[in-house]
């Protein structure tokens, strides 16, 4: 499952004929028709959050249909080995469910295969249903400005909040020793927040919709799949498996 950044727009037609087809929506004065969610995705309709669909959606492994964005060790964010064979790029959303449902998942996946897979954090922030997520995006930027080694630590803490509130971001960046004067400054002042657009706008042009979206890219051939949402471990491990076997 995963959360959405567009919404669907399946709307229904009505046709009959005796002569010619006459097609018609009735709708009331203040009546709206509203597109229907697929199964498992949750979709957001003039800007306002929707409920999460009570059936999981199968989660599918399908070639990615744009190229990804090339990993950048300059500035990207990597956990794991520079020469991994496998890398999985997430776009994630620090406030989103789905995303801190999955991140177990992947320091499992960094667990079982410490020396064949790495993994890049791109930050995918759904402002219009998640009003915290941009501003935790941006603070987790901030605190390497601090704290240089302390990325993936900061993530883990912060993605763990359930429920999360406006100062999240802040209230765990005090646990790290940061200077909270500068760490504000850095944070309100939007320092990062072009490169979290850029981030965003690299995982639009490789076809995100959603969060989380993973692509699993064998570093050899630079051929990849994508697998959307919280999927199963096992999921990823045969596509990890596969790739390692090929």
């Amino acid at each position: 499952m995963s959360d959405s950044l567009h919404p669907s727009n399946p709307w229904p037609a009505i046709s009959a004929g005796l002569g010619g087809v006459i097609i018609g929506f009735i709708i009331g004065t203040t009546g709206v028709l509203s597109p229907v969610a697929p199964v498992g995705v949750a979709v957001v309709a003039n800007n306002a959050p929707a409920a999460p669909a009570n059936v999981p959606a199968a989660p599918v492994a399908a070639p990615a249909v744009q190229p990804i964005p090339s990993v950048d060790v300059a500035t990207d964010r990597i956990r794991g080995p520079k020469n991994a064979k496998v890398t999985i790029v997430e776009y994630s959303d620090i406030q989103c469910p789905y995303c801190k449902r999955h991140h177990p998942t992947m320091l499992k996946l960094m667990e079982l295969y410490p020396n064949d897979v790495n993994w890049v954090y791109r930050h995918f922030p759904l402002q219009s249903i998640h009003p915290f997520a941009q501003k935790a995006a941006e603070a987790t930027e901030c605190l390497v400005e601090q704290k240089k080694d302390k990325f993936w630590d900061y993530l883990d803490a912060i993605i763990a909040l359930d429920p999360m509130s406006e100062d999240s971001y802040l209230t765990v960046a005090k646990t790290f020793g940061v200077n909270e004067a500068k760490f504000k400054d850095c944070v309100t002042s939007g320092k990062y927040a072009q490169k979290v657009a850029d981030q965003q706008n690299g995982g639009v042009s490789a076809g995100v919709q959603g969060t989380p979206a993973n692509f699993i890219i064998d570093n050899a051939t630079k051929k990849s799949v994508s697998i959307d949402g919280a999927a199963p471990l096992s999921s990823f491990q045969s596509a990890i498996d596969g790739i390692l076997k090929s």
